[in-house]
């Protein structure tokens, strides 16, 4: 399905930083509407420390 999230472990989620690393990248961009929220999810288990994590908040309607 086209716009949906193609990582669905830790594990997998892992060799992609890995791989998006090798290429000398260090900024990641996410935000909770990418894959629903798990992008942060993984980001969290992995806590990658040698990367630039850019999150954003959305408000909410009270």
């Amino acid at each position: 399905m086209a716009g949906r999230t193609h990582v669905h472990t830790v594990k997998e989620a892992k060799e992609m930083v890995d791989l998006f690393k090798s290429f000398s990248h260090l900024d990641i961009d996410t935000a909770r509407i990418y894959g629903d929220g798990s992008s942060e999810t993984f980001l969290g288990n992995l806590k990658p420390a040698d990367v630039n994590l850019d999150m954003k908040l959305f408000p909410f309607s009270s």
